[in-house]
């Protein structure tokens, strides 16, 4: 009776470990997504206030370093220089894949649809174009700074 009690503690430690050993594992991932989506919205955020050249680069500062950092000020130069700003409406997002983890990077695989419209800075907005771009493909690398996280690349695919 004894070995069997022995058994059936060993069966329970190894089932609770497993247990928590996957749970912790799910909540990582879900927090890492979870900080890529509010990094995203925030790059979106910085379209939105381009104008504001001040404003809009902060924001982008907030979300980006090296190399990504370079090119998203340059996009938004681009369209402070022709007078654009991109106003987000939605992000579905399709599937966030956690390729690779480690305690400072993380890769991703995101894809998602983007709805959203092109409107001028000036006064009076005037609509340009509208934007529904689906599915979107991206290979995303974040780089964790200082104990926060970056989006330091993000490669097209589609």
């Amino acid at each position: 009776m004894r070995g069997l009690n022995k058994v059936v503690a060993l069966f329970v430690v190894i089932v609770l470990t497993i247990a928590f050993t996957q749970g912790c594992g799910l909540k990582g991932e879900s927090k890492l997504v979870k900080i890529y989506k509010e990094l995203d919205l925030k790059d979106f955020k910085s379209q939105e206030v381009v104008a504001d050249k001040k404003k809009s680069e902060q924001l982008a500062r907030e979300v980006y370093v090296e190399p990504q950092l370079s090119r998203a000020l340059k996009y938004l130069e681009y369209l402070r220089k022709n007078d654009t700003k991109f106003v987000l409406y939605k992000v579905d997002y399709k599937k966030i894949e956690i390729k690779e983890q480690k305690e400072d990077m993380a890769k991703l695989l995101v894809e998602c649809e983007v709805t959203g419209d092109f409107f001028t800075i000036k006064y009076p907005e005037k609509k340009l174009d509208s934007l529904v771009a689906k599915p979107l493909k991206y290979d995303i690398t974040l780089k964790k700074v200082n104990n926060r996280w970056y989006i330091s690349d993000a490669k097209p695919l589609s």
